[in-house]
């Protein structure tokens, strides 16, 4: 079957780049891309320098995905590694994923099975992005013509995994304002409940009037 790039390219980056639910953008792309990399489980993993540690961002298999925040920590060997400048996508091929603590962690973690594992560290305008890691079940080894596919993606595997952890970041950041909101109320509503001093004398009309438009949203001047 011929190989032609430009198709290979653009499928899929719709299908990786299609949702900022990342762990569904990362589904729809395994789908596509194992019809050219033998792939039956991927996953977009982050390290965290001050933490010294790996962190999972998304998981994907053919029948399920997840967004399950996994924390491995780092070997020095590792850590080192991580350190060591590169400009250009770095790709890594594991004849097993068991084979290296991290992998064997992660795989543990999220029950993936043993099998050959291809790795690729994004990187966009010199920056480091992350990692994506595949593996396949079907014991296929990873070819330098695989290798050569995967790098073609290294920008959009990198756009989409800053794009969804940009989405999980306002999501949390969405949520405390929830919590934060739900808790003043809770305090306003308390402080309703306490006594007026003058509210059945000299100011009952004026509590007639705040009592009158206290359900609006807009602004009163009373």
């Amino acid at each position: 079957m011929d190989f032609d790039e430009n198709k290979f390219f653009r499928e899929a980056t719709l299908r990786i780049c299609g949702n900022l639910e990342i762990d569904k953008a990362l589904q729809s792309g395994l789908k596509y891309i194992r019809d050219y990399i033998p792939a039956d489980f991927m996953g977009f993993v982050i390290y965290l320098p001050e933490e010294m540690a790996f962190e999972s961002i998304a998981i994907a298999s053919l029948t399920e995905s997840d967004t399950i925040p996994v924390k491995i920590p780092a070997e020095v060997r590792d850590r080192e590694k991580l350190e060591t400048r590169f400009n250009e996508p770095r790709i890594t091929v594991f004849n097993d994923i068991q084979s290296t603590f991290q992998g064997r962690s992660f795989s543990n973690e999220f029950n993936w099975p043993h099998g050959p594992c291809i790795i690729i560290e994004m990187v966009l305008s010199g920056k480091r992005m992350g990692a994506l890691i595949i593996i396949n079940e079907q014991n296929i080894a990873y070819t330098e013509e695989h290798s050569r596919r995967l790098a073609l993606l290294n920008e959009p595997l990198g756009i989409a995994l800053t794009n969804g952890i940009r989405y999980r970041t306002t999501n949390h950041l969405k949520n405390l304002l929830v919590d934060d909101k739900r808790y003043l109320q809770s305090e306003l509503s308390k402080l309703t409940e306490h006594e007026v001093i003058g509210a059945e004398e000299g100011l009952m009309t004026v509590m007639k009037s705040v009592w009158q438009v206290a359900p609006m949203n807009s602004p009163v001047l009373l």
